[in-house]
């Protein structure tokens, strides 16, 4: 079940109400206000991704792209400007495809106290603190 606002209703895609009266029925269907568009766009958000993790529908995949087009136009990127970002992140990191897991950084060089370098350090805080790994951490 998807979030939904505190009256029940939900952001839907916006033919959704002319479906419904083609199918016989009354749509109550409201214009969301401006200052509660984000809020409802990341509730369609979860909503979308929570479909598709139980569904593994590619359908739902075309959802949850669908409402990030719609975030990305609040922020006046277009979808043509998302696309371009999506495969410039893509050049410079990577995709997804090879199914990698990161875990943590291993201290560089040897170990000058003779402990165990099979250690590894976790969490930025950690991390940074020790000054053996870069603070800017990898994103995926």
């Amino acid at each position: 079940m998807g979030m939904t606002e505190p009256d029940g209703g939900k952001l839907v895609r916006d033919r959704i109400p002319e479906i419904i009266r083609a199918d016989g029925a009354v749509p109550v269907i409201r214009t969301a206000g401006d200052a509660e568009i984000d809020g409802l766009l990341l509730a369609k958000l979860v909503e979308e991704v929570e479909e598709y993790a139980d569904s593994r529908e590619v359908e739902e995949l075309a959802d949850v792209v669908e409402v990030c087009f719609a975030a990305a136009a609040r922020q006046g990127v277009s979808v043509e400007e998302l696309l371009a970002l999506a495969r410039d992140k893509r050049d410079q990191r990577g995709g997804f495809a090879q199914g990698l897991v990161w875990s943590g950084n291993r201290a560089p060089g040897p170990d000058p106290t003779g402990g165990d370098r099979s250690r590894r350090i976790r969490g930025a805080g950690a991390a940074q603190r020790s000054g053996r790994v870069p603070v800017e951490w990898p994103r995926a």
